[in-house]
């Protein structure tokens, strides 16, 4: 019975290791597996990855592919094809704080990429979707850093520019200041009657 793989799991541990691919390929197997592949077929994929054309185990030729591994591939280049036609109209513009808000605010939700609101934004989603690692360190690390407390809102929503110009502002913080120490001079000083 011929095996389902173009290798066997010896021959592509021995050729991860010699080009220093195995910790990532055993990473990329995991991801796939986490995300709802097979682990025959991630075990394949991840193969595919890293094809014994451009990481040969020694001076022998490299395994052939056999049919059904041929059209995977072509599938997968067929959809990522399909999947640039569709790209979304972006305007160049981006936070990455919000980009970072909206990828967390659709955690466990289907999006498309033009619900986005930048190519970086759909990223992190499907990052956060699809790769237990990333979300690990987004939980841990950048989530913290997202989570504001209510002093600090309100000091970050102070500092949000009202759309008035600049002269606008300075005029505005001139006559506070003057009508402060105009308060000060009564205060030192009190009229008397």
């Amino acid at each position: 019975m011929a095996s389902k793989y173009p290798e066997s799991r010896d021959e592509t541990k021995e050729r991860m290791k010699k080009h220093g691919l195995w910790e990532l390929f055993k990473k990329f197997r995991k991801d796939l597996v986490d995300s709802g592949v097979a682990k025959d077929k991630a075990h394949i994929k991840a193969i595919e990855a890293y094809p014994a054309s451009e990481y040969p185990l020694g001076d022998k030729p490299p395994p052939v592919v056999i049919a059904e591994n041929k059209k995977a591939i072509k599938d997968i280049v067929n959809k990522q094809k399909e999947d640039t036609k569709h790209k979304p109209a972006w305007n160049g513009k981006t936070n990455v704080e919000d980009d970072l808000k909206w990828a967390y605010n659709n955690i466990g939700r289907m999006v498309r990429e033009e619900d986005a609101p930048s190519p970086g934004a759909y990223q992190v989603w499907l990052e956060l979707k699809n790769n237990s690692v990333f979300k690990h360190i987004f939980f841990k690390d950048m989530l913290p850093k997202l989570m504001k407390t209510g002093k600090e809102r309100d000091e970050a929503e102070k500092m949000k520019d009202s759309g008035r110009h600049i002269d606008d502002l300075l005029k505005n913080i001139t006559f506070q200041l003057k009508e402060r120490k105009e308060a000060n001079n009564e205060q030192d000083n009190p009229k008397t009657i």
